[in-house]
């Protein structure tokens, strides 16, 4: 299967590099190359100390893959992206080099793009790579685990059931017991502190 390597530094607003942040890569539809299908995956790789990544990611043989990146402020841009040289991401997606630096490798993700959405009518636990999970049925959603990373979840009830928000171990939503989220209603969940999830509702 054809591979093409994607290179980039990533840096946060105040210029300082984004050690051990993650950069995610999400296939948004498998393809088929002449000798195998490539299934619908994520990858992740983590930054250095520089703020620098390098990393292969299957393309078609012809065509072009489609692909989610999402960066460690949690920015997600859409990428269609051919066979071909390696590449850096700053040539891929829209970047501004930081001002007076004479480095032109170094530089900012600085646009917002759309959320990457996730469709759901059964039970399911959120994934790290979800962002907006669009809920249609009567069933539970659960969140991940608390770590205090800063992650945000939006949940919408888009149907006439009830959803219910649960928890993974002790955590707390607003310091109490989680809560149903009424029909046409989006509630989001932030990861801000190990133990409780604060939200709007």
């Amino acid at each position: 299967m054809p591979t093409r390597t994607i290179s980039g530094t990533i840096l946060k607003p105040d210029g300082t590099a984004w050690e051990g942040g993650v950069v995610k890569f999400r296939l948004v539809r498998p393809f088929t190359t002449s000798s195998e299908l490539y299934p619908t995956t994520t990858h992740s790789e983590t930054l250095d100390s520089n703020g620098e990544f390098s990393t292969e990611i299957g393309v078609p043989d012809t065509g072009t893959a489609q692909y989610v990146v999402t960066t460690p402020d949690k920015n997600t841009y859409k990428l269609n992206i051919s066979d071909g040289a390696a590449v850096t991401l700053e040539t891929l997606i829209d970047l501004e080099t930081i001002p007076g630096d004479t480095n032109e490798t170094l530089a900012i993700i600085n646009a917002l793009t759309k959320l990457a959405i996730k469709s759901v009518d059964d039970d399911y636990s959120i994934l790290s790579t979800d962002e907006y999970i669009r809920c249609d049925g009567t069933f539970t959603v659960t969140l991940p685990a608390t770590t205090g990373s800063g992650d945000v979840y939006f949940i919408a009830n888009v149907g006439t059931g009830t959803i219910t928000v649960a928890v993974t171990g002790s955590d707390t939503i607003n310091g109490t017991t989680p809560l149903t989220i009424p029909t046409m209603t989006i509630a989001w969940y932030c990861d801000a502190v190990a133990g409780n999830w604060d939200s709007n509702w």
